[in-house]
């Protein structure tokens, strides 16, 4: 039975350590992707791989401390570990189709369980350490935190871009200009919108800035050719031109803008509101 115990311990051990590990190495990935300009951008879902090396980490302490522990645990702690044990089971269980079919959408199912289960297993280990009161393990707990503090602070000063020209390190097409976008919108500098790649990007890039500055100019700068051509995407900048010229003038509250308008619906819209 002893035995039997140490294993499943040790096994949760490697499979949490496997999961944090992965965890840990999205962490800087995300820093880099994420809106550098730090400007509303985290999400719960950019919170999630801090979140899940927490939960992950969480496990690790409780079942090495429960490997090495002299005597049952509490029976309070007892049962906070078996919920963070479940937690981890259910995240084992999401990731078998990775070993049925490889791909890119293998791990689709762990991630929506890891929303669920991460925070659990955090909260699993506060209440462990709660009731178990074992001074060691607060010191280590304590360390890992400011550990992984000091490493959040550290991923982000090396890998986020400070300014706009930071961002061509980006490899990825769609987020070195959604890295530019941000900064564009933070600065307000319609320029860089000119280095987005993607229309809609760039022409929403445009009419945001036009709508803090009123400068109806921008509006017809939206306009074809697109410059991204691709299977099943429809370049379609009138969409984007009209909801420019809307924006404008409503904030000048000038309705001669409303007439470069082609949709007849946004167009009255546009009267009307300016009018107010």
């Amino acid at each position: 039975m002893v035995l039997s115990s140490r294993l499943l311990l040790s096994l949760a051990v490697i499979a949490a350590s496997a999961l944090l590990f992965i965890d840990a190495r999205a962490i800087p990935d995300l820093f880099l992707n994420a809106d550098p300009t730090l400007q509303g951008s985290f999400s719960l879902l950019h919170l999630r791989p801090f979140v899940s090396v927490l939960g992950h980490g969480s496990v690790v302490l409780m079942s090495l401390h429960r490997l090495f522990a002299r005597g049952p645990a509490p029976s309070g702690a007892r049962v906070a570990f078996q919920v963070g044990l479940g937690a981890l089971g259910l995240e084992a269980v999401s990731l078998a189709p990775c070993f049925l079919v490889l791909g890119a959408l293998c791990g689709v199912f762990y991630f929506l369980v890891n929303l669920a289960t991460a925070p659990v297993m955090l909260a699993a280990f506060v209440v462990y350490l709660a009731r178990v009161g074992s001074s060691m393990l607060m010191r280590t707990s304590a360390t890992v935190a400011v550990l992984l503090a000091v490493g959040v602070a550290a991923a982000f000063w090396q890998f986020t871009p400070k300014l706009a020209a930071g961002c061509e390190t980006i490899q990825d097409e769609l987020k070195r200009g959604n890295c530019i976008m941000n900064f564009a919108l933070r600065d307000s500098d319609e320029s860089l919108c000119d280095q987005v790649s993607f229309d809609s990007s760039r022409w929403s890039c445009l009419y945001e800035i036009a709508e803090r500055k009123g400068k109806p100019a921008l509006c017809e700068q939206i306009a074809a050719p697109c410059r991204f051509k691709s299977r099943g995407l429809q370049c379609d900048p009138e969409t984007y031109r009209d909801t420019c010229f809307l924006v404008v003038a409503r904030k000048l509250k000038d309705e001669k803008w409303c007439g470069q308008i082609s949709d007849a619906a946004k167009q009255a819209g546009c009267l009307e509101q300016s009018r107010r």
